[in-house]
């Protein structure tokens, strides 16, 4: 049971250390945000520095096993998108490549806005999914208002308009929350052969 659970936090930590990475460089090369030069000892890319993975991979953890807690405390045992591999393929896919695009799309919130209900329809179609969404994009965006803050990272103008952060990025956490969570569900019926 205990290699189970090492194994799920091992798993959902290295799927956000990996792919959520990618989004933060389309973020740098379209400009939307930078990192301060010499202020890190390693980048990536010469843009992105070492912590970067570390900032994605933990991310990606709480949100999953956030969303498990929630699951089991309301006593979700059936979300729409949870026994098929195809489901998750697409609600990463989906979150990379709308992450990936959110610094060049010409109105954000709303091209946002629409693929996360989209996604919502698709994947989740429940109360406590929205109710997990709302509470991913609140944290998520007050813990980058918390790191910009703190100078390891900004966003450029004219895109920080929400207290140094985009004001669409809670659409992205919104987002991220229905693929990463249902993902972090799959696993665990996977791993456990239940949600509960």
């Amino acid at each position: 049971m205990i290699l189970k659970k090492v194994l799920l936090v091992l798993i959902l930590f290295l799927l956000g250390a990996l792919v959520g990475p990618l989004g933060d460089l389309f973020h740098l090369l379209s400009h939307t945000t930078v990192y301060p030069q010499e202020k890190y000892w390693l980048y990536f890319f010469d843009i992105m520095p070492f912590l970067v993975p570390l900032l994605f991979g933990s991310a990606t953890l709480m949100i999953g096993i956030s969303h498990g807690c929630f699951y089991r405390i309301f006593h979700k045992t059936f979300l729409p998108c949870t026994k098929n591999i195809i489901c998750f393929v697409f609600g990463f896919t989906y979150f990379v490549l709308f992450y990936s695009l959110s610094g060049y799309l010409p109105m954000p919130h709303f091209f946002l806005a629409i693929a996360f209900i989209v996604l919502w329809i698709m994947m989740e179609r429940t109360w406590l999914g929205l109710l997990l969404a709302l509470l991913t994009a609140a944290a998520g965006t007050a813990f980058e208002i918390l790191l910009v803050r703190n100078g390891v990272f900004f966003y450029k103008e004219p895109v920080n308009s929400l207290f140094g952060v985009a004001s669409w990025l809670p659409w992205l956490y919104a987002i991220a929350s229905i693929s990463v969570g249902n993902f972090s569900q799959y696993l665990k019926i996977k791993l456990y052969g239940t949600l509960n």
